[in-house]
């Protein structure tokens, strides 16, 4: 890929499925109301449910398209023990000049036959693995446009299916690439003129293998100047990101979606 340096990178920090993403304010709410027991809150998250340092589970919903899967790879579910059971979606739209009339629905649909390939997915940099490795510190300083930069391992091999990137209102520019053994370079995304508003997540058009081995980057950066009409502070002040992030605070993240890699993967996508 022209334009990306396949310098050697600083000690990358290992890759292991099942890390989950930071909280975030999500716009989706489930309730799940089981027979004689209290109400527990689910909040919910695109692939999976997780526990958060406050008992619940949480996650979010940014999406503004439907998601789909190959017909081998149905989407996970976690199975809920009370019955019976009440869901609510809890919907929050954004601004809008003038009325707009939508409908809001959810569909199940169930199988019997088994899960072949399990859909997994794993994040990257705040609130994931390697958050502490993100350099410099995730710390977007006032007045100037920060720079910053991830580099984190692959431990298996993988075929990816989706790209989520993700920033706030401070974003500016988003670079994901992964180097192989090989050195050879895997275009993820490029987002050069980031808005926050606008975010979503990419299916590639056809499964992108990632060997074990390879070296996923992140080159992010941050305009934290009065020039960002995007910016949540007027005056700009510094902005960190740490614990349960708000749209206030900053986040460096890209997801992965993705089955553990099969001969062929590459030529295609399966049906759907």
């Amino acid at each position: 890929m022209r334009g990306v340096s396949a310098s050697a990178p600083d000690t990358p920090t290992p890759m292991t499925s099942g890390t989950p993403a930071a909280l975030q304010s999500p716009p989706y709410l489930f309730r799940v109301v089981g027979k004689g027991q209290r109400e527990q809150r689910f909040l919910f998250d695109f692939m999976r449910t997780r526990r958060t340092r406050r008992g619940t589970r949480a996650g979010r919903a940014l999406d503004r398209q439907h998601r789909t899967f190959p017909r081998d790879m149905p989407q996970p579910w976690q199975r809920v023990e009370q019955r019976p059971h009440v869901c609510r979606f809890f919907l929050h739209p954004g601004k809008s000049s003038s009325f707009i009339f939508f409908e809001q629905g959810v569909n199940l649909f169930f199988r019997n036959d088994a899960v072949k390939r399990e859909v997994k997915v794993i994040s990257l940099g705040s609130g994931g693995i390697g958050e502490k490795d993100i350099r410099p510190p995730l710390i977007v300083l006032p007045r100037m446009v920060n720079k910053f930069t991830l580099n984190v391992m692959t431990k298996e091999d993988q075929s990816v299916l989706y790209v989520w990137p993700h920033m706030h209102y401070t974003g500016k520019d988003f670079l994901a690439y992964a180097i192989t053994p090989d050195k050879d370079t895997l275009r993820l995304v490029h987002i050069p003129d980031w808005d926050f508003r606008w975010q979503e997540m990419y299916k590639l058009k056809k499964m992108l293998k990632i060997p074990a081995g390879s070296v996923i980057h992140l080159e992010c950066s941050y305009d934290n100047t009065a020039d960002n009409p995007n910016n949540p502070n007027n005056p700009p002040k510094i902005i960190f990101s740490s614990g349960d992030m708000r749209s206030t605070d900053e986040m460096m993240t890209l997801l992965l979606i993705y089955v553990t890699y099969q001969d062929g993967d590459e030529k295609g996508l399966p049906e759907e």
